[in-house]
């Protein structure tokens, strides 16, 4: 009987030490991936493979690989962070994510594809007429003496400019009334833009005759918010073609037409002319 009792109580034991046993290792939580990691996509979902993905303020970049597919290993936990996917051809997309210890994090990102801008032109006609205009050029420069004006001149001309442009031309052609009708001038300026405000370009001389806009200056006033052109037209004095180093210039009912060739998102090609003599 004695031999039963402590048998029992031997049991007892053991039966209270196996309650406090810890638990086995392989019971613990467990990431099931990389912290971060998803695939890079176009919106037709092809992987966009090379396309780079940043983590921005930690200075990491992985590349996504040919099935789209990228993934970070060590980044920080339990803060904002912001991720850029970006792709050659694509606009880039951010999002923002705040990782958590021992957890894996799913984010994709559909990148939409930059617009593509065909390039095209549009041409805008002018009816222009000089009632009657005198001009003389010496030493001294030129000088420019309105003579009889009735108040039916049609010389200048605000032209609106569209976002984007890339260059502008201006030709004016005409048949001289008179020889001294032979040449004219054409000034191309901007409005607008107070103080800074500035002719473009300009040019003198027999028809068919052409100002251009440079790519640099139509970029500089227009090509982000648009705007307005001058274009003004007046009678030419050529100086170099008289002996004396003296030039005038007369029109009297001189009628001449004015084409505004403005290019949009691509420079306008050499050569190009879109006027008549």
């Amino acid at each position: 009987m004695k031999r039963l009792l402590l048998l029992a109580a031997a049991l007892t034991v053991l039966a209270g030490c196996a309650e406090e046993t810890p638990p086995r290792a392989d019971t613990d939580p467990v990431p099931l991936g990389p912290p971060l990691a998803g695939w890079v996509l176009s919106p037709a979902l092809v992987p966009l493979e090379g396309a780079e993905v940043i983590v921005q303020g930690e200075n990491i970049t992985v590349t996504a690989d040919s099935g789209g597919r990228y993934a970070f290993e060590d980044l920080p936990t339990g803060t904002p962070l912001v991720v850029v996917a970006a792709a050659d051809g694509f606009v880039p997309s951010p999002k923002s994510v705040t990782l958590r210890p021992a957890t894996a994090h799913l984010v994709n990102f559909t990148l939409e594809a930059v617009p593509v801008l065909e390039p095209y032109h549009r041409t805008v006609p002018y009816q222009g007429f000089l009632s009657c205009a005198l001009v003389t050029e010496g030493p001294t420069g030129q000088n420019g003496y309105p003579c009889g004006v009735d108040g039916t001149d049609e010389r200048a001309w605000d032209v609106p400019v569209d976002a984007g442009v890339q260059g502008i031309i201006v030709e004016v052609a005409w048949e001289p009334v008179t020889e001294l009708a032979r040449d004219l001038n054409v000034t191309v300026e901007t409005v607008g833009f107070g103080d800074l405000d500035a002719v473009l370009a300009e040019a003198e001389g027999a028809s068919v005759l052409r100002a251009q806009v440079a790519q640099a200056a139509a970029e500089r006033y227009y090509t982000g918010q648009g705007g307005i052109l001058r274009i003004q037209v007046d009678i030419g004095a050529d100086a170099d073609a008289d002996e004396a180093g003296a030039g005038v210039g007369l029109a009297v009912q001189q009628t001449f037409e004015v084409f505004v060739t403005a290019f949009y998102h691509a420079p306008p090609p050499a050569g190009f002319t879109i006027a008549e003599a």
